[in-house]
């Protein structure tokens, strides 16, 4: 393949060149192991997870600090720090031991190794609440939007700790409009243990209904004091035939070309005996535009499980903006259910698409620091043409850019990468351009604005808010009893069967014990720690499920 460098006259204060890179580094692939809302308890630890790249010579040191209202909330603890150096994964934590503290945002820093100079920070905008009781790593069995059947369960698991040493009872109802939702039926509110975990569910039967929060509520065993209170949103329906727990390929926002499937996978419940039939559709503004496909359906009898549908453009530029699915009779003379699920698919015969950014957005990088682009492509010319990308802030190039150029790419398909940086400046890179040209750059043949949440800074420090990342469905629950002696319950929740280490280390880092090394299967576990050979103190217990990592502490009083 043929190479060339491309020099384009872009718009002023934009730049095209290739900048020799000073001693950069970058935070990426922020993650947090609490969804946000949070109702913690004292002494739960707050965790963010993020990639790092480290080129000062005398390696970092990364802090995390919990802020309210612009400014540090005091009384917290943290997980101190190492000198990092090169690339790698890591995690810090923050929590607090007594008070009331309610956090708006996390502060994650990179300092040099004496900490006289803060490099690079990024504020990550949260909810979280501390305090005497906690509801948290709450995980819910459908996602939203889903469509329920009748009699079907909405069902949440949760960790909880109090500090009201007779109990607890922790009910999850249904609200809708601030109120709660009329004629459902719900599981009891037993009297709970101070600390552990719990479930809770509801339902409808063969009532229309559609669910916007569920209200949870944590009591005296009594019932004469209500200690915490909060709402979750959710968007959940209830109808005669339900779809959920939907997830697509590619994910949306996307560009797609034509004849590329978009996979739609959900799983389904039948109220009646009758079978059914089930599509997915793309849809723009309401109508199916021209040249549209799908796959076909053939009755379907049982009562729930799980399938998946796919549909694609033969023709046409459309940009779709629902995908429905489409629940009908046996016979296709009655709809059951008709779902219809936000998107944006960008169609066309040309298209930049499967795009992956390293570092993985959201990240925080020094000027200078390249985020590196790959991608697929599909281009119906008879000749080459240019690939390349623009990095946008608010709805124009950003100020002092630099990328990587093009090279001539041939018809049909193929793949590519490239890069982008900002040579100086605090800014926020929200969206990168791609364009398909002509290699005189005569004619334009597709353009795309891909979402982007990269921030670039350069010794200075810049404080943008980013968003939460979905939550993570494996739970590590707070022992208890705890303090203990000499045994103690774990709870564990898997959203699917995997490999789970569980092990105890005390405060110098040393292992203690391993106490389960195998593989599980989804859903909740409770796992005994027998005590009776080491001394009182304060331990910490780490469950490695294979790519995440959570870790709490307990206390063994003998």
């Amino acid at each position: 393949m043929k190479t060339l460098a491309l020099v384009a006259t872009l718009a002023v204060g934009s730049l095209l060149v290739f900048p020799a890179l000073s001693q950069a580094s970058y935070m990426g692939n922020i993650q947090l192991t609490h969804p946000s809302p949070a109702h913690l308890p004292h002494g739960e630890l707050a965790y963010v997870t993020f990639d790092y790249k480290v080129d000062n010579p005398e390696g970092v040191r990364f802090m995390v600090q919990p802020w309210s209202e612009g400014a540090i909330e005091q009384g917290y603890a943290w997980s101190g720090s190492v000198v990092y150096t090169g690339t790698g994964t890591t995690s810090k934590f923050f929590t607090f031991h007594s008070g009331d503290h309610h956090v708006d945002q996390y502060r994650l820093a990179m300092w040099t190794p004496d900490w006289s100079e803060n490099l690079l920070e990024i504020f990550i905008r949260v909810d979280y609440t501390w305090g005497e009781h906690g509801v948290f790593n709450i995980v819910q069995s459908h996602s939203s939007p889903s469509w329920l059947g009748y009699g079907q369960h909405m069902s949440v698991t949760f960790d909880y700790e109090s500090s009201n040493a007779a109990g607890v009872r922790i009910s999850a109802r249904p609200f809708t409009d601030g109120a709660l939702t009329p004629s459902y039926h719900a599981s009891s509110v037993p009297t709970l243990p101070p600390s552990g975990s719990a479930s809770q569910w509801f339902y409808f039967d063969e009532d229309d209904r559609q669910v916007d929060q569920i209200r949870f509520q944590l009591w005296n065993p009594d019932f004469s004091e209500l200690l915490l209170e909060f709402f979750l949103p959710v968007d959940l329906y209830w109808r005669s035939h339900g779809i959920g727990n939907i997830t697509m390929t590619p994910s949306s926002p996307s560009m797609v070309p034509h004849y590329q499937h978009v996979d739609v996978e959900f799983d389904f419940y039948n109220y009646s005996t009758d079978g059914f039939l089930v599509f997915a559709r793309g849809m723009q503004d309401g109508e199916y535009p021209p040249g549209w496909a799908y796959q076909a359906s053939g009755p379907i009898y049982d009562n729930e499980g799980h399938t998946s549908r796919y549909w694609y453009q033969t023709s046409g530029e459309p940009v779709i903006d629902e995908v429905q699915i489409l629940v009908k009779s046996a016979d296709a003379t009655e709809t059951y259910l008709d779902a219809r699920v936000p998107v944006e698919y960008v169609w066309g015969p040309n298209a930049v698409y499967n795009v992956d950014f390293t570092p993985t957005a959201p990240a925080i990088l020094d000027n200078e620091e390249h985020v590196d682009l790959t991608f697929d492509y599909t281009w119906e010319g008879p000749d080459d043409c240019l690939i390349f990308q623009v990095p946008y802030t608010d709805g124009a190039p950003s100020p002092n850019y630099a990328v990587s150029g093009s090279i001539y790419y041939p018809p049909p398909s193929g793949s590519g990468n490239d890069y982008f940086t900002i040579l100086t400046g605090d800014l926020e890179v929200d969206q990168v351009r791609y364009k398909i040209m002509s290699t005189d750059f005569s004619i334009t043949y597709f353009e795309y604005l891909l979402s982007a949440q990269h921030f670039f800074g350069s010794s200075g420090t810049i404080t943008p808010v980013i968003d939460v990342p979905d939550p993570v469905l494996v739970a590590l629950g707070q022992n208890y009893p705890n303090p203990f002696n000499p045994a103690t319950t774990i709870p564990v929740f898997l959203d699917e069967a995997r490999r789970v280490r569980l092990q105890v280390y005390d405060l110098r880092g040393r292992l203690i014990a391993t106490v389960a090394d195998q593989v599980m299967s989804q859903g909740y576990h409770e796992i005994e720690f027998y005590a009776d050979r080491i001394p009182s103190g304060t331990y910490f217990y780490t469950l490695d499920t294979g790519g995440l990592m959570q870790t709490k502490q307990m206390l063994l009083l003998k």
